[in-house]
C-alpha cells in the first residue's frame, strides 16, 4: 500500500514519526512537507526521507496562492505514485485528494468554532477524521473519536522516557 503523509508544522513530524517508523517496512511511505527549516531539520533527525514543498508565504494572498500550489504538487504525487491513503493535519492531504482514488484522513484536535477554514473547506471533505473524544460533541461527519490527545502518540510513557538531567540544565 502506498501512503502519503502531509507535514506542516513541527508538531506534525512529532505526531506522525512514530508511525512512519511502525509502516515504512510494510508499506511505501511518501512525506510531503512545508519548508520550514525546524520542520526539515526534525525529519533529517528522525530519518524520514520527505519531498519539500515550497514556503507557506507571507500574507492572506501569497499563503492562499501557495496553498493552491501545495494542493496541485500533492495531487502529482498522488496520482503519479497511485497513492491509496493521505493523511495529514493541514487541509492539503484532504483536498488533493478530492481529485485522485486516495482516501483522506484528516488529524484534527482543533474545536471547529475556532477553526472556520478547516470547518468550511477541509472537514467536509476527508474520508475520515480522527479527534479526541472531548470534541465528540461536534458530531463531525465521518468522525472516530478516540478517547485520548493527539500528543500521546510521541509522549505516551510506552514511547516517551523524560531526561531527568534537562530540568537542572
Amino acid at each position: 500500500m502506498t501512503i502519503l503523509i502531509d507535514i506542516g508544522h513541527p508538531a506534525h513530524v512529532h505526531y506522525f514519526r512514530n508511525l512512519y517508523h511502525e509502516l515504512v517496512s510494510r508499506h511505501e511511505l511518501i512525506i510531503t512537507s512545508k519548508s520550514n527549516p525546524n520542520i526539515e531539520k526534525l525529519l533529517t533527525y528522525y530519518g524520514m526521507d520527505y519531498i519539500p514543498l515550497g514556503d507557506k508565504g507571507k500574507g492572506l494572498c501569497s499563503k492562499l496562492a501557495k496553498q493552491v500550489d501545495f494542493n496541485r504538487s500533492v495531487f502529482r504525487i498522488l496520482k503519479s505514485r497511485k497513492v491509496e491513503i493521505s493523511m495529514g493535519s493541514s487541509s492539503t492531504a484532504v483536498q488533493a485528494s478530492m481529485f485522485t482514488k486516495s482516501k483522506s484522513i484528516l488529524f484534527d484536535d482543533d474545536d471547529q468554532a475556532v477553526q472556520p477554514f478547516t470547518k468550511y473547506f477541509v472537514a467536509p471533505f476527508a474520508d475520515h477524521i480522527l479527534s479526541p473524544d472531548v470534541l465528540a460533541h461536534e458530531k463531525l461527519k465521518h468522525a472516530i473519536y478516540y478517547p485520548g490527545y493527539q500528543e500521546l502518540t510521541y509522549l505516551h510513557p510506552k514511547r516517551f522516557s523524560p531526561d531527568r538531567s534537562v530540568p537542572a540544565k
